[in-house]
Order: structure tokens, then sequence, then C-alpha cells
């Protein structure tokens, strides 16, 4: 049973009286389902999370760091010794950090928040839609938001995308209750959350704004002088908790604290406005960390070493690449401009797809989030038009209102933004758009079948919608053909179907034996909707998510042409290829077909739920179980094929398999070498500087002891690029250590002083697989190959070599 204190009816909307200030116990059907439904999110969010071990190594090692030090946690430092920052703003890794604090670091600990996060935004988003739109809407919604690909993705991956989500989500909770009660105090809470948003991923948290401004200001309960003043109130809030921390760390020296990575002057503003910023929008991302980026106009950084000269080095090359390196695309990959390879200055069409309308209604992006787009955008002209003109003004059609108003803007105001931007745009991006997705989908569904029930011609609009999104599904699934190639004509015929029979039920609308059929019809294709994201989702449990680009399709493949792309994944729809893929997946392509059974068949048992007398068996706890266990017996077959290999193989949603972007992010690092470096650090703060941040993440998580990136994330950054600078770190006992290669590269000047002045280390010192020739200061050519099978610390492959500096 559960516990409800009446005075917190005020969050759920319902009237408040005085003498109702007693616990009260009650278990209700509504509370039952919910609690299926979180308990399902919170599965998805934290069963066998261990597998995805520290997911993207890069933040993860700034949480090392972070909990070494106050100044470590502050300023975001990427490495122990505070060299250089990661390339995000930092409470998103502080929450990391205080979790890895209390409970030890480790991958899960890292993880823990973000899947918290994931099962508390399900929540919200249930309170809110129930509040405007009743529980039917609100439970609907919440299930689409906890079974969509992406959403489950980035609530099992230590990128700060979930948090963000969360927070903007409790923001928007907040500027609800501010506009239905016209209080000033809701409306600046909800502008401090904007401004930890904003602290979590920068501009990003910014884009929903105007959906904000505008809901308020058409539809919040007060005058409107009040309405303009309390917006400006609002604005100025916003603005001091966004940039607190950014002018905190700009007033601070530059030789007291990290470099700002990603940044081409060294300060956090310019990473606000550039590379993380407007750059996104234009592909203009002047900094460090990405493809296809023009470094060419950047302005330089100024490194800021004790006793160092500071002087600054240009470098004018266009990358199409990090580090200067030629890409070429792995066989079966896109062609480039088609979700093919990194693009040109700019990127934008090497991660996802060019740029324009049809950007997030493709397969390769569409399948990461928008099962729903049919009865989304149905849904916002719908309730934006039924609420507008076909209610009288009161509470409730305010609350309508205001709940279209945030929504419909925050799906369209994402969904414009990472249509049209032509700078970096990554497949995970889009769990920003799943929350309104859902509370636009969910809601529409449930009022276009009180709509049909009503009869006159808005009644086409449900089989329409229904139709439409299946048919859309089937579309999407052509570019995963060799995932599964059945579910695909069986959404066509259903969505044929279901046209065809509630277009003819409504005209039999008021015949008992019509109400039934409708009402069976509308269940069976709600849960033929249900099925592919919630096995998409039910997939990531067996998966490990590892890399810096993690995905929720069945294979990453998709993801900006990286592996096959959707003609020869087609080639596998001929006969012979059906039954081999059966023969060899027979088991759970039995499992998907008989879940899809038994989920039609409870959904339509939803027909007895609310009829008085029902028995018990179409009680909705029975059916919540039987939704439960649909789920866990969907991914029985994927339990089984984990539990027979004995062990975890890498990903599939990661680049780990195209070009070795992903996976750990600086691979796993050779034990041999570790042990050689720490054995020879002799005083040294810094156990070796590296080419990338990349390149020195394995290395920081498994020792916790400093290591340098000279470059940044991606070895772009101008913070080493002087020999009078190298000098400086070896005099002053910084560095003996260097190792030239890796992801990013070498700085020219760098590179040459090292290997003229410094000695090449035997490689057989420190790599039982490896051999050099010669000691000398010349390069060898060694080629370091790690645990995981890859060459060079930086994942790219290549030749590296280690390079001991000073007596």
């Amino acid at each position: 049973m559960s516990t409800v204190l009446e005075p917190l009816k005020e969050v759920t909307g319902e009237p408040v009286s005085r003498s109702e200030t007693r616990w009260k116990v009650k278990f209700t059907r509504e509370h039952l389902a919910l609690s299926a439904i979180l308990l399902l999110s919170a599965f998805l969010g934290l069963w066998n999370l261990s597998i995805n071990n520290y997911s993207n190594e890069f933040y993860a090692s700034a949480v090392r760091s972070m909990t070494q030090s106050w100044h470590n946690f502050f300023y975001l430092a990427f490495d122990p010794g505070a060299f250089v920052t990661v390339d995000k703003p930092p409470l998103a890794f502080m929450i990391q950090a205080a979790f890895a604090k209390v409970l030890g670091f480790n991958g899960v600990s890292l993880l823990l928040p973000e899947a918290l996060a994931g099962v508390g935004g399900v929540f919200l988003l249930y309170l809110m839609i129930k509040r405007a739109f009743g529980t039917a809407a609100g439970l609907l919604s919440a299930l689409m938001l906890a079974i969509t690909p992406i959403f489950v993705a980035m609530n099992r991956d230590n990128n700060p995308d979930s948090l963000l989500v969360f927070t903007l989500i409790v923001a928007a909770w907040a500027i609800l209750r501010a506009a239905e009660l016209g209080k000033l105090r809701w409306l600046l809470l909800s502008g401090v959350l904007v401004g930890l948003a904003f602290n979590i991923k920068m501009l990003e948290a910014w884009i929903v704004l105007p959906a904000f401004y505008l809901m308020y200001f058409l539809f919040a309960r007060t005058t409107w002088l009040k309405k303009v003043l309390h917006l400006a109130a609002a604005t100025l809030v916003i603005l001091i908790v966004s940039f607190s921390w950014a002018v905190a760390v700009d007033l601070t020296p530059a030789s007291d604290r990290p470099y700002i990575d990603g940044s081409t002057n060294n300060t956090v503003v310019d990473l606000i406005f550039g590379y993380n910023g407007l750059g996104r929008v234009d592909g203009n991302e002047n900094g460090s960390g990405g493809m296809g980026r023009n470094n060419g106009n950047a302005s330089q950084g100024q490194l800021a070493l004790q006793g160092g000269d500071g002087s600054q080095a240009t470098n004018s090359a266009q990358r199409g690449f990090p580090g200067g390196q030629n890409f070429q695309a792995p066989p079966n990959s896109g062609q480039p401009g088609n979700f093919g390879g990194p693009g040109g200055p700019g990127g934008g069409a090497g991660f996802g797809g060019q740029p324009g309308i049809t950007r997030l209604i493709v397969p390769q992006m569409a399948g990461e989030f928008n099962w729903f787009f049919p009865l989304a955008l149905l849904g916002l002209v719908f309730l934006s038009a039924n609420a507008w003109f076909g209610m009288k003004k009161g509470l409730e059609r305010s609350r309508r209102l205001q709940m279209v108003a945030l929504w419909g803007g925050w799906f369209l105001l994402y969904g414009i933004v990472l249509s049209f931007s032509k700078g970096i745009i990554h497949n995970y991006y889009m769990t920003i758009i799943a929350p309104a997705e859902a509370a636009l989908a969910g809601t529409a569904l449930v009022m276009l079948w009180k709509s049909y029930k009503q009869g006159g011609w808005l009644a086409w609009l449900l089989p329409v919608g229904v139709a439409a999104t299946a048919f859309y599904q089937a579309y999407i699934l052509t570019g995963f053909t060799s995932w599964n190639w059945w579910l695909s004509p069986v959404l066509l015929v259903a969505g044929l179907g279901t046209l065809v029979g509630l277009s003819a039920g409504i005209f039999l609308r008021n015949q008992p034996l019509g109400q039934k059929i409708n009402l069976g019809m509308v269940g069976a294709i709600t849960a033929l909707l249900l099925v592919t994201p919630a096995l998409w989702s039910i997939r990531l449990l067996s998966t490990s998510l590892t890399g810096s680009i993690p995905s929720g399709t069945p294979t990453g493949a998709e993801m900006g042409g990286f592996g096959r792309n959707s003609a020869s994944a087609s080639s596998t729809l001929v006969p012979q290829a059906w039954l081999d893929f059966i023969k060899s997946n027979l088991s759970g392509q039995l499992t998907l077909l008989l879940s899809v059974v038994v989920l039609a068949g409870v959904v339509i048992g939803l027909k007895f739920l609310f009829r008085k007398g029902a028995g018990k068996f179409f009680s909705l706890p029975v059916v919540s179980a039987v939704l439960l266990a649909f789920f866990l017996i969907g991914s029985t077959s994927f339990w089984i094929n984990v539990a027979q290999a004995k062990s975890t193989t890498s990903s599939s949603f990661s680049f780990d398999r195209m070009g070795n972007f992903g996976g750990p992010e600086g691979g796993q690092t050779s034990q041999q070498l570790i042990q050689y470096l720490e054995q020879n650090q002799d005083g040294y703060k810094y156990l070796v500087a590296v080419s990338d941040s990349n390149s020195a993440s394995s290395m920081i998580i498994e020792t916790g002891l400093p290591v340098m990136s000279m470059g940044g994330f991606s070895g772009s950054d101008k913070i080493i690029t002087t020999t009078a600078q190298v000098e400086q770190l070896i005099r002053s006992h910084t560095v003996r250590y260097f190792m030239l290669g890796g992801r990013g590269g070498s700085n020219n000047a760098v590179s040459q002083y090292v290997q003229q002045s410094c000695k090449v280390v035997d490689s057989s010192l420190y790599s039982a697989s490896n051999t050099s020739s010669g000691t000398g200061s010349t390069q060898s050519g060694t080629t370091n190959t790690f645990r995981d099978g890859r060459n060079g610390m930086g994942g790219f492959g290549g030749q590296q070599a280690l390079y001991v500096c000073g007596s």
C-alpha cells in the first residue's frame, strides 16, 4: 500500500482542504500503474549498469580528478594536475563527483545520477500532463518517454544530457506552476533551474526559453504589467545563475587555474559562445574537440606556466578531422554529405547528416527518438485548437493552453535548431526532444480517442493519426532491416487495418459491440506502436555503452554513415537472407513475436478497467504486472546470449567498429607502460605529457596521477605551442616523459624539439609486445598496441613514441 499526504494534493492539482491535513492510506489503480511505469524506467536505467564500465572515459577521468581537491572540483580539471579542463560546464560532473566521493570512484557511481534523473523526469512528466489532461494522458506520456531508446541510452551514460533534460523538466514544472498561480517565486525558481541547466550544457539550455516566456506571457493568470515585470526579474536571475561560474573562472588569473579546453582564448565566455554555442549552429566551431573544425582563424590562447614566456604559435591549417588527419571512411560507410564521413569545416554532415527539414525524420536519426512523431505533430495542432476554440474560459482551459504552449514550443524549438544547425550534431542530442514528443503524443492519443467517441468530423483524426504513426514506424525500420525484417510489414498491415476499421467504426460507435471493437483496435495499435522502441531500449541492458557518442539504435552504424548504409542493409530482403536471419536469431524473434501478441492482448483488456464490477483478472494491478512481465520476457533471449558468451561484447551503440572513435576513449592503457612511468617519474609533477585528452583518459582513471594533455580534447588546443614552453616544463621538473602521436597528433614545433633534444625510450622497456630500434634522438616509429587490440593511445591507431627529456 502507498501513503498519500493530503497537503501534497496541491502538487497534483487537486483542491486542498484545511480539514484534510492528516495522513491517509489509499491504494488506487492509478498509483499501481504509475508505480509500474516508474519501476520500468528504473529497471531500464539501473539494471546491469556496470556493463558500461566508465562509459565516456574523457568525462570519467575529469570526475576522478575532481574528487582529489576542491580546486579541481570547482574548475572542472580534466587531470589531477589541473592543467586543462574539459570542454563543458561543471554542474553535471560535480554531481557525479559527489556520488563518486560517497560511493567510491567506479563506473556505477558515475552513471547512477543519470539513471535516477531519468526516473525523476518520467515522474514529473506524468504529474504535469495529468494536471491538465487527466490520468490516462499522464500515464501514457510517461510510458512513451520511459521507453524512448535514446532517453534510456543517455540514462545509462555519463554524458551530461540526462541531467540537463531532468533539470529543464523541473524548470518546466516550476514555470507551469508560476503561470497557473501568477506567483513570482515560482517563476524565479524556474529561472534558477534554467541557469543551473546552463551550467550543465551551456546555450543548449536556453533554446527552450522562448517557449517558456511566450507561455507565461500569454497564459499566466495575472495582469499584463506583472507579466512583464516578472519575466524581467526571471531574466535577471537566469543571467546571474548562468554566468556565475563562467565569470568566477574568467576572473581568476590564468596561472591559478586550468586552461579552458575548447576555447580559443582561454576563457569560458569564448567556449560558451564559440565551440559550445553559436559554432554549433553556424558551423564555425573554432576551438578543440571535434571533426570538421576550422581552426584557421582561431585566436591563440596563452599558457600560464610559472617562469614560461607565454609566447604563441599559429596554425592556419584547416582541419577536416582532429589533428589534421585525412579521414578515410571504412568499407560500407555512407557517402560524404549523405550521412557519410566527416565533412569539411563545420562537419555537420559528418555526424547528423545534412542540415535541413528532413534531418530528424529519416531513419538514421528518427530511430533514436522519433517513434511517435505523427501523433505528436497532430497533437500539437489538435490540442491547441481544441483548448482555444472548444473550451470555455476557466482554470482547465488555461492549464491546457499552458501545457500545449510549453511542450509544443519545446518540441518545435529544439526540432528546428537541431534540424538546421550546420555544426556538429550527435544523435544523442535528440534526447532533449524526447519529453516534449512523449507529452504531445501521449496526450494526443487520449484526447483523440475522446473526440472519436463523440463523433463528428474530428473523429476521423484518430484513425489517421494512429495509422500515420504505424506507417512512419515502418519507414524508420527500413533503415534497420538487418535487425528485424518482420515488424515493418506488421506495422504496415496493422496501420492499414486500423485506418479502415476505425473509419468504419465511426458509424458503429453508439452500438455496444461497435464500442468494444473500436476500443480493442485502439488498444492493439497502441500496444504495437510501443513494441519497437521498448525492445530497442531493452537491448541496451545487455549492450555496453562506451565512448563519447552513445546511441539507442540497434547498431551505431546508422549514425552519420560510419557503418553500413541503408542500401547495403536492404540487401538482406531476399528469401535466403530471411531464412538465415531467422535461423541465427530464432529464440529472439520468437520472443519478439510473442511480445507483440501478449502486449496487444493486454491493452485490449483495458476496456474492463474502468467498468464497475469488472473481474479482478482485468484489474489494473494485473495489467501492470503483465506489462512489466512483457518487458522482462522480451529481454530473456538477450540475457541468454550474454550468459553463453561469458563475456560482454564491445558496444554496437558507439563508433567502436568504425574507425575506433568510440569505445573507451583512450583505449586500455598498457600496464607495463604505467608501471614504467611510475617507477621513473623521479619527482616530476606529471607522469607523462601526451598530445590529447583522450590519450590521457584511461591512464588517469587507472592511476589517479597527473597526465598532461598538451592539446586538449582533440589535440588542437593551443596550450603547449613553443619550444620555450617545453624547455620550461622540463627545467621546472614538471614533465619528464613525452608521448608523441595519438589521436590529435602533436604540434610541429613541440614534436621537433622533443625529437631533437630528447631520447626515445626503447619500447621493450614498457611493452612486451613491441620492439624499438635505437635509443638516439630520432623517432624510431614504434607502435604501442594495448589490451583492446587498438594501435595508439588515442584510439585512432598509428605510431607513437615515448621520449625522456632532461637528465
